[in-house]
């Protein structure tokens, strides 16, 4: 067995590290056979003599259950930590080695076009760089607004110029988005889709009112009871009638709603003007003048032809 010597290391103060674990005021040393003795350092112990020590080194590895040196080499430099999630990479904690993927080349296709963007701006001006660096700016602000769900529960909804998103049903709305955790950009490609298909729905009620507008126009021209030869008097009559009892809110409504060209206002009308009679032509064209081709084709609406022609 070992035996266990008490000289203090050369260059060294009794408690200075050496090969030998010091602990407290005991030196331990390990024997061959792995037996262990332990003696008190005497406190009288002579000083070293004033000469140069070698520089002695920590053992090259641990020993087992070492109380400084816990299973690690203590000559090696310790680990660096790890940086945070989303600065040297994205996160992909529980993602799916496909999604993982996925993510990570996104990352990297982000990172490169950062890369060679700042090549772009170091080429520029320093005002054109102002500018773009500002445009640069906005874009990521926008970025930020339509990837988010809104705190507040306020919804950021953006339509093309022009369109308007109907206020009282986004906020009946937003608090369903929210609790589905629908973001402001999702919000809006909803709003684009739901505002499309209104305007296109919209469009074709107008287009087939205009063709229904038409249509009463050419009916009352075929009708043997004011159209076809007695079409030009039938116009006549009624806007003599229109000129004397009717008010300008009567002719705009006339005019606007395509009402004028529906075969049954045209024939009340008309009638009315006849039992005026040519003598009393109040509001209307005076006796004997002859009719113009825009008499010839307006109906009710003195001042436009019918709707939808």
């Amino acid at each position: 067995m070992s035996s266990i010597k008490n000289e203090p290391v050369i260059g060294a103060p009794p408690m200075a590290f050496a090969p030998s674990n010091y602990l407290g005021a005991t030196r331990i040393a390990f024997a061959p056979d792995d037996a262990i003795s332990a003696a008190p350092v005497a406190a009288d112990a002579p000083a070293a003599p004033a000469v140069e020590a070698p520089v002695v080194a920590p053992p090259a590895a641990a020993v087992p259950g070492s109380v400084l040196y816990p299973e690690a080499d203590p000559a090696a430099d310790p680990a660096e930590p790890d940086a945070p999630a989303g600065e040297g990479g994205p996160d992909v904690t529980g993602l799916s080695d496909e999604d993982a993927a996925a993510v990570q080349a996104a990352f990297a296709e982000r990172a490169a076009e950062k890369t060679a963007r700042k090549v772009e701006l170091d080429a520029m001006s320093p005002e054109d760089r102002a500018t773009a660096e500002k445009a640069d700016a906005d874009a990521e602000a926008d970025d930020a607004r339509l990837s988010s769900v809104p705190a507040d529960g306020v919804y950021d909804i953006r339509l093309p110029e022009g369109v308007e998103m109907d206020a009282e049903l986004l906020a009946a709305m937003s608090p369903d988005l929210g609790d589905l955790a629908i973001t402001n950009g999702q919000a809006e490609r909803l709003a684009a889709t739901f505002t499309t298909a209104i305007t296109a729905k919209a469009t074709k009620a107008a287009e087939a009112w205009a063709a229904t507008v038409s249509g009463w126009a050419d009916t009352a021209k075929a009708d043997p009871e004011i159209g076809g030869a007695k079409w030009d008097q039938t116009v006549k009559d009624a806007h003599r009638a229109i000129g004397q009892f009717g008010s300008p809110a009567l002719r705009e409504y006339l005019l606007h709603s395509g009402g004028g060209n529906n075969p049954e206002m045209i024939r009340a009308w008309s009638k009315v003007g006849a039992a005026i009679g040519e003598d009393n032509p109040a509001g209307g064209d005076p006796p004997g003048k002859p009719d113009t081709p825009a008499d010839k084709a307006a109906v009710l609406y003195p001042n436009d032809t019918p709707k939808g022609k």
